[in-house]
């Protein structure tokens, strides 16, 4: 007995419209199937995709029925007309490499009466061209209208989209508009409160609210990006933004411009650097008498040490030098030096124990005590 070639089938519905005009999966199904019976083709998988997917969701589906084809070497590929399997150039581009790559593959419009195959001839690729440009003018036409519902939506002041969360959708009048939601609206201005506090970053102010359980439509905390989008959102302050523009807007502020507007200025300030947790005050000012490499401080135990790299066999025995221990020989250096007015001694000494403060304050470098300090040390120097 003669094994029947593998065949796939692919029936779509895009909108409400179609399934009412007979273009149901249920009927679509039904006739592949019954095709498929009659070419003596084995169905080894049908794909489908309802109306209710979204965009992103009918690519997925429509790759991954190319890749499931490709790989298993499914040579039939069967679809009720041509604009079931292809809405643009670049998926037919897709199906018609897919075509070229083997002669034994063929794509099958069944209403359209069409068989595709490597070896076609001129008249039914040119066919197939013809019912492409027709299912592209159908998609065009479609964005066309919609852009049209959307333009008149905006005019009105409602967003052609879901809301932000604070808000949910109802029906008025027939029409689909955005009114706070009471539950949430709430917390939302209290998230903008905590957003504009100088010690919550975005990053902080996400973890609070997944904290106070404000979560998407899937019961998942939202992530960082997202609510960077939610505190940029001029959405709750009455304006609606679409497609990088900005319309006057018909629901309801549940954020003060003032409060947003904060907001907005500290989201734009530039970020502080971060402070390094191992910094001494010597930080950049000791080098190793043996191998004059810059000695490196780190934090043991609540004190600094510091050591410089140990490169030579003279610095790998010796021990790490303690802050706290240096500043006092530091100290009792500068009180040797030999001043008769002693102005130079105290103000280095005086110097330095603003640089230990100043730098345990702060916890980062001051620069300007550090140059204070060496200017006199080199002045004193240079009287000596």
């Amino acid at each position: 007995m003669q094994t029947q070639p593998k065949a796939v089938i692919f029936a779509r519905v895009s909108s409400k419209a179609q399934e009412d005009e007979g273009y149901s999966l249920d009927s679509q199904l039904k006739l592949l199937r019954g095709y498929c019976k009659k070419k003596r083709l084995n169905i080894v998988k049908e794909f489908k995709v309802a109306e209710t997917a979204s965009k992103t969701q009918r690519r997925t589906v429509f790759h991954e029925l190319l890749k499931y084809i490709t790989k298993n070497r499914i040579p039939h590929f069967v679809v009720e007309k041509t604009d079931r399997a292809v809405r643009n150039m670049k998926d037919a581009a897709y199906i018609y490499d897919w075509i070229e790559g083997d002669e034994r593959r063929m794509l099958h419009s069944v209403k359209e009466g069409l068989e595709l195959h490597k070896w076609s001839k001129s008249q039914v690729k040119l066919m197939w061209g013809i019912f492409v440009a027709f299912a592209k003018q159908y998609t065009d036409g479609l964005r066309e209208e919609a852009m049209k519902g959307w333009d008149e939506k905006l005019a009105q002041g409602w967003l052609p989209a879901s809301p932000p969360p604070g808000y949910k959708t109802v029906t008025e009048h027939g029409k689909k508009i955005h009114v706070p939601n009471m539950d949430v609206a709430p917390t939302m201005d209290r998230v903008f409160q905590v957003a504009e506090l100088p010690d919550y970053s975005v990053k902080r102010v996400t973890e609070v609210m997944a904290d106070w359980g404000i979560t998407n439509s899937k019961g998942k905390p939202y992530s960082k990006s997202f609510v960077h989008k939610i505190l940029t959102n001029p959405f709750y302050i009455g304006i609606n933004r679409f497609n990088g523009k900005e319309y006057p807007g018909a629901q309801e502020p549940i954020i003060s411009k003032e409060l947003f507007y904060r907001v907005q200025e500290k989201l734009r300030r530039p970020r502080r650097g971060r402070v390094k947790k191992h910094n001494s005050v010597f930080k950049g000012m000791i080098r190793c008498v043996r191998c004059d490499a810059m000695v490196t401080w780190q934090k043991q135990k609540g004190r600094y040490y510091g050591v410089c790299q140990r490169k030579t066999d003279a610095c790998r025995g010796r021990r790490m030098l303690r802050e706290d221990r240096l500043e006092v020989r530091l100290i009792g250096m500068l009180e040797a030096i030999k001043d008769p007015e002693n102005a130079t001694r105290d103000k280095a000494i005086a110097l330095l124990k603003d640089l230990k403060a100043g730098f345990h304050g702060m916890a980062h470098n001051n620069p300007e005590l550090l140059a204070k300090l060496k200017q006199e040390l080199d002045s004193n120097r240079t009287q000596g």
